[in-house]
């Protein structure tokens, strides 16, 4: 029966260990998302921008209008990060629509950042 114990005994702490563990690393990721929201909230607030802060999984993107004049330029800023294998690339992308006018096109302006160089 002391065998029974230990194993039960030893079965409970590895599963403590693995909830101890899952939880660290669901506040470290917690903590980042936070500091990332926060970050992005002041850099709206500077611009101008609407932001709202994303969930566990979701992109961060903000938007507003920027005025110069008499033009208003409607522009959409968010992050985009591809994978490969162990390393990781995120960009900053950067749209800007301009206003219709009477005779001319509609287009977009798009450039992208490396954050990681």
């Amino acid at each position: 029966m002391g065998d029974e114990v230990w194993g039960a005994v030893g079965s409970i702490l590895i599963l403590v260990a693995i909830g101890l563990i899952i939880f660290f690393i669901f506040n470290l990721a917690k903590g980042r998302r936070k500091k990332n929201n926060d970050a992005w909230g002041q850099a709206a607030t500077e611009l101008g921008f609407n932001f709202t802060p994303t969930g566990t999984l979701g992109k961060y993107t903000m938007s507003g209008v920027i005025t110069d004049g008499l033009k208003q330029l409607s522009c959409t800023v968010w992050a985009h990060t591809e994978h490969y294998g162990q390393t990781h690339i995120t960009f900053m992308n950067y749209d800007v629509s301009f206003p219709r006018q009477s005779n001319l096109l509609r287009f977009r302006i798009r450039r992208i950042f490396n954050l990681n160089s």
